[in-house]
C-alpha cells in the first residue's frame, strides 16, 4: 500500500484521509446493523450510537434508519429523526415520503405522527425543495382513493415526469383505487412505453373494481406484446377468475402457474386455493392446499372459509380440529378461524359441538383477547341455529357487545326464525331502551320475525310507521319481508295491492314471497301473474319453475305443471337437489 510522504501532505490532509477511512468502516458496519435490526429497542441503539458519533448526519445512514423506523410502524421516531437536522435534500424528504406510504399504517395513525405522505410532500414543496420522479410514486400512494391524487397528477404534469413509467404506474393505481377506471385507462393508453408494471396496474386497477372481463381481455393483450406475465399480474388474474366463477379458466390459471413454479410462493398458493374455492372447486382447491411446503394462517382461513361458504361444514370442522390438534399449525388459529369454525358448526346443527367449540374459542390463549363483536355473534347465531335460544340470550347478555347493532340483530333473528315474534319485539323495545339506533338489518329481522310468527297486523303497523318513527325508508328487502308475511296469512290481494303501491321496482324476492304464498294458499291464476314477473326477471332461476309447477300440481292442473317442467328442461336447468341436516 502506498504511503504518504510528510512533503506531500499537510495534517489537515492527513486528519481528512483517516476520518474517511473510519466513517467508511463504520457505515459499513452501521449499515450491516441496520439492515439486520427488527426490533425497535436494537434500532434505538444504533440510532443512539451514531448520534454520539456524528454520523447521524450521514444522509445514507439517516436514510436507512428513518426507513427502518417506518417499517416498523413507528412514523413517530422516524419523522423525530427526519425534523432534527433540516435538510434541502430530495433524497431525504423522498425517504421519509416513502416510509409513511409503505408503513401500513392507516391515515389516522400517521396524523399522531404530525401529517402522512401527502402533508410531507406540501411541506417538501413549500421548503423549495424540488421533487423528481422517485418523490410521485410515494406520494402518489399516500393519496389512496382521495382527491388530491388528481392535484399531484397536476404537479406531475407541470414538473414534467409524466412520462415516467414509475409515476405513470403509480397513476394508473391511484385511478383505479378511486374507482376512475376510465381516467386510469386514459394514461395507460397514452404511454410510450409500457413495461410489467404499467400493465399489471392496469390489470390489478380493473379487478379491483370488479371488471373481471376487461382484466381477462387486458392481459390476452399484454401476451400478444410479447410482455411475460410474472407471479404477481397472474395473483390479479387469479382474482378476476374468482370473480367470474369460471372453473376452466381457474384450471388455465393454475396450469400457467405450475409451470413457471410461481406456486413456490405461499402468496401465490394461496390466491389459487382462494379462486378454486370461489369457483365451487373443492378438489382442486384441497389439492393445492396439501401440495403447499409452508402454509401461513391465510392458507388455513382460505380453505375453512371455502368448505364453509360452499356448504361443506363437515369438512371445515375437520380442518379445524386438524389444525387444532397439530402443535405447528395451533399457534396460527386467531379470530377470522374462529370465526369460519363457527360458522360452520352453526351449519351443523350439533349443540354438543356447539359447546365444545364455544369452550374451544373462549378458552383459546390465542384468540380469547380478541373476542370481538365478530365471534361474539358468531357464537349466538351458532346457538340460535342448533336450537338452543337460552345459551344464545345468556351469552347474549353477558357479551361485551351489547352496545353493537350487529349482536341485536343478531339475536332478534334468532328468535324470528324460531318463531318467537312476540320475544324479539320485546327484544327491540328493550334495544331502545339502551338507545341503539336500530338499522335496515334490523327492520328486515323484526319484519321476518312477525312473518314467521304469524303477526300480520304488528308488523304492518310496525312497516307502515318505520319512517316516522324510525327515519327509515322501506328497502326491496322490507317490502318482501311483508310480502311474505301478508301471503303466508292468506292475504293475498292485500299483498298483490301493496306491490303496485310499491315505491321501487318490485325484485325477485318481492315476487317470490308472492308466488310462495300462493302455493300455499292454491291461487294458482294470481301464482301465474306472479311467475310470469319473476321468469322476466330471472329467467335461469330453476326454482321459480318448480314452484309454479307445483303450484298448477297442488291445484291439478297437470297439463300446466307439465308444460312449466317442459320449460324447465328446455332451458337445460335442473330442480336444485333437496337435502336434510338431520
Amino acid at each position: 500500500m502506498p504511503r504518504f510522504s510528510p512533503h506531500r501532505s499537510s495534517p489537515i490532509v492527513h486528519s481528512a484521509i483517516s476520518l474517511n477511512t473510519t466513517f467508511s468502516h463504520f457505515s459499513l458496519y452501521d449499515h450491516h446493523l441496520l439492515h439486520n435490526s427488527n426490533s425497535l429497542r436494537s434500532l434505538q441503539q444504533i440510532h443512539a450510537s451514531l448520534s454520539v458519533t456524528g454520523f447521524i448526519y450521514h444522509r445514507h445512514l439517516r436514510a436507512r434508519l428513518i426507513l427502518n423506523y417506518s417499517n416498523l410502524c413507528h412514523l413517530i421516531h422516524a419523522r423525530n429523526l427526519f425534523d432534527e437536522i433540516p435538510t434541502s435534500s430530495s433524497f431525504l424528504w423522498n425517504t421519509i415520503i416513502r416510509g409513511y406510504a409503505t408503513s401500513g399504517v392507516p391515515d389516522n395513525e400517521g396524523d399522531k405522527a404530525d401529517g402522512n405522505g401527502i402533508d410531507l410532500y406540501v411541506l417538501m414543496r413549500r421548503a423549495g425543495v424540488q421533487p423528481n420522479n422517485y418523490t410521485f410514486p410515494f406520494v402518489l400512494k399516500s393519496c389512496g382513493a382521495s382527491s388530491v391524487g388528481k392535484c399531484i397528477h397536476c404537479d406531475v404534469l407541470k414538473i414534467g415526469f409524466a412520462s415516467d413509467g414509475y409515476v405513470e404506474a403509480a397513476l394508473v393505481d391511484l385511478y383505479g383505487k378511486r374507482g376512475e377506471i376510465a381516467d386510469g385507462r386514459k394514461v395507460f393508453d397514452g404511454m410510450l412505453h409500457r413495461d410489467l408494471v404499467c400493465w399489471t396496474a392496469m390489470i390489478t386497477a380493473y379487478e379491483k373494481v370488479e371488471m373481471a372481463d376487461e382484466a381477462l381481455e387486458l392481459v390476452m393483450e399484454m401476451i400478444r406484446n410479447d410482455i411475460m406475465v410474472d407471479r404477481v399480474t397472474m395473483i390479479s388474474v387469479g382474482s378476476a377468475v374468482a370473480q367470474l366463477r369460471c372453473r376452466k379458466k381457474a384450471q388455465s390459471v393454475h396450469s400457467y402457474m405450475l409451470r413457471r413454479w410461481f406456486l413456490e410462493n405461499i402468496e401465490a398458493g394461496n390466491m389459487v386455493i382462494f379462486m378454486y374455492t370461489k369457483c365451487g372447486d373443492l378438489d382442486n382447491s384441497r389439492l393445492v392446499f396439501n401440495g403447499m411446503i409452508r402454509k401461513d394462517v391465510i392458507s388455513w382461513n382460505s380453505m375453512l372459509s371455502g368448505y364453509t361458504q360452499n356448504g361443506h361444514a363437515k369438512d371445515a370442522m375437520s380442518l379445524f380440529m386438524e389444525m387444532r390438534n397439530d402443535r405447528h399449525c395451533h399457534q396460527m388459529i386467531h379470530s377470522v378461524t374462529a370465526l369460519n369454525a363457527v360458522t360452520a358448526c352453526a351449519h351443523l346443527g350439533s349443540l354438543n359441538l356447539a359447546k365444545q367449540m364455544h369452550g374451544s374459542v373462549i378458552t383459546s390463549c390465542e384468540i380469547k383477547a380478541v373476542v370481538g363483536n365478530k365471534i361474539s355473534n358468531g357464537i349466538i347465531d351458532m346457538y340460535a341455529k342448533c336450537g338452543d335460544l337460552e345459551s344464545a340470550f345468556s351469552f347474549f347478555t353477558h357479551s361485551r357487545s351489547s352496545n353493537d347493532v350487529n349482536s341485536w340483530n343478531v339475536i332478534i333473528t334468532a328468535y324470528g326464525i324460531h318463531g318467537h315474534g312476540k320475544e324479539a319485539m320485546e327484544i327491540f323495545r328493550r334495544m331502545q331502551s339502551q338507545h341503539i339506533k336500530p338499522d335496515h338489518i334490523t327492520i328486515t329481522s323484526l319484519l321476518s320475525a312477525c312473518s314467521h310468527s304469524g303477526l300480520v297486523e304488528q308488523g304492518k303497523k310496525f312497516f307502515y310507521t318505520m319512517r316516522k318513527d324510525l327515519g327509515i325508508s322501506p328497502t326491496a328487502k322490507h317490502y318482501a319481508c311483508v310480502i311474505d308475511m301478508l301471503a303466508r296469512a292468506g292475504q293475498l290481494e292485500e299483498a298483490y295491492m301493496l306491490i303496485n303501491q310499491m315505491e321501487i321496482k318490485p325484485n325477485g324476492a318481492v315476487w317470490g314471497a308472492l308466488l310462495g304464498g300462493c302455493r300455499i294458499h292454491g291461487n294458482a291464476d294470481l301464482g301465474e301473474l306472479a311467475a310470469k314477473m319473476l321468469f322476466e326477471l330471472d329467467p335461469d332461476h330453476s326454482g321459480y319453475y318448480v314452484l309454479m309447477s307445483n303450484t298448477y300440481a297442488d291445484t291439478t292442473r297437470w297439463a300446466q305443471a307439465c308444460q312449466v317442467r317442459e320449460s324447465l328442461r328446455r332451458r337445460g336447468l335442473k330442480k336444485p337437489v333437496g337435502y336434510s341436516a338431520v
